[in-house]
């Protein structure tokens, strides 16, 4: 009689045991209809598809967070696109209002400012964002309430004041809309085209807790190429990839960046266009030109331009402050560095993302404590971006050079 022995499997490691009860509620949180993975709803029975990018070598835990942020990314630029194409402009342009330091800000801001911290805040992780969660009372807040139960995956909304993740622990940042001024108003479409000055982007990134260093990144930019939008991720060490943002069928593809010598694409601020800046005043390379692109106020959608090679270069100075805001740039210098592009401060030296601490007497930041992880203070009071290293090279020179003869003038 032949016996049988039954083969028993050792029970898994309570590490991987988590991972997997992770990834079935992720799944179901994805897929709660039993539809095909990578598939969310809103309350609207509104479905986006969305296939994962094709990084080599990501982590289980990374790859899920990266889906997460993908949901929360296309949900929020869904959400600012029906916004957008409403035929009562006027309706939007009166929700607008304004910051202390005198910016605009509308309900679209606010709607996916509340629908990102519903998507991303679980495990403690905190959206660090430019806006605030609109409580009840305020002008706005039935606007925002509408919009967030209409696109938030998980149809919910809540109001409620999450507490502030320590010191160490991981968290995202977040930009809604980079270039409200441009939003809010009325585009000109030309042949169903927008302008460059017209656009506006949607920046949201992932940092390591002790470092800042930004670990993950998703920007979407929803009138670029004709109003297909564009739709960028990059993991750090795994490159970037971008595709069209309302095209489910359409496939991803690897950033790879082509540098231009002879006519050099310098993406430049729409009200800086005409005038003596740092670096035209600065470029004395021969046999050499500087086309300037104006763009509109937002600094992300210049590092869109970079990492789909519609620009070569681009430096975001300011000379009247010590500090930049982390949600204009950290999206955006991950997907340029992961594409190919080399990102730097004034000096040359590689960009830092977190906020040194100055003790000099009269630094009224320093005094009212502002968080770290909201600003960072690159030396020489710029950022300097270009897709190629001889380029950019040249560009710093050019700056620096620009910089020393406007003081000296």
């Amino acid at each position: 009689m032949r016996t049988t022995t039954a083969r028993t499997t050792p029970l898994p490691q309570k590490e991987s045991a988590r991972r997997k009860r992770r990834h079935i509620r992720r799944r179901c949180a994805l897929n709660p209809a039993g539809a095909c993975e990578n598939t969310f709803h809103t309350s609207s029975s509104f479905v986006v598809d969305f296939d994962f990018p094709p990084f080599v070598g990501v982590a289980l835990d990374t790859k899920e967070r990266v889906a997460r942020m993908l949901e929360a990314t296309i949900s929020s630029a869904y959400l600012a696109d029906e916004v957008d194409k409403e035929e009562d402009k006027e309706r939007l342009r009166g929700m607008v209002e304004k910051k202390e330091d005198g910016t605009p800000v509308t309900a679209a801001d606010f709607a996916i400012q509340t629908l990102m911290e519903n998507v991303l805040g679980g495990d403690g992780e905190e959206v660090v964002g430019e806006e605030r969660r609109p409580v009840e009372g305020d002008a706005s807040f039935d606007r925002v309430k509408e919009l967030v139960e209409k696109f938030t995956p998980r149809g919910r909304m809540a109001l409620l004041e999450k507490e502030r993740c320590g010191p160490r622990r991981n968290y995202f940042v977040l930009d809604p809309i980079d270039g409200t001024k441009a939003f809010a108003a009325k585009p000109t479409i030309r042949s169903r085209a927008y302008a460059f000055t017209e656009q506006y982007c949607i920046g949201l990134s992932y940092h390591d807790g002790e470092t800042g260093e930004v670990l993950a990144a998703c920007v979407a930019a929803p009138r670029w190429e004709r109003g297909s939008g564009v739709l960028l991720c990059a993991v750090k060490g795994k490159g970037c990839f971008s595709k069209e943002l309302f095209t489910p069928a359409s496939r991803w593809k690897r950033c790879c960046l082509m540098s231009h010598l002879c006519n050099i694409r310098l993406a430049v601020s729409e009200s800086d266009v005409g005038k003596a800046t740092t670096l035209n005043s600065g470029w004395k390379v021969p046999k050499s030109n500087l086309d300037e692109i104006p763009y509109g106020s937002g600094s992300l959608i210049k590092y869109v331009a970079i990492a789909v090679n519609a620009c070569d270069a681009f430096v975001h100075y300011k000379p009247w402050t010590f500090s930049m805001n982390v949600w204009d740039h950290a999206a955006g210098v991950l997907c340029c560095e992961e594409a190919g592009a080399i990102v730097s401060d004034g000096f040359g030296n590689r960009l830092s993302l977190k906020r040194k601490p100055r003790k000099a007497e009269g630094d009224f930041e320093e005094r009212d404590g502002v968080d770290p992880r909201r600003v960072f203070s690159p030396q020489g009071k710029a950022v300097v971006v270009a897709n190629e290293e001889s380029l950019h090279k040249e560009i710093l020179r050019a700056h620096n050079s620009g910089v020393k003869q406007i003081n000296e003038f």
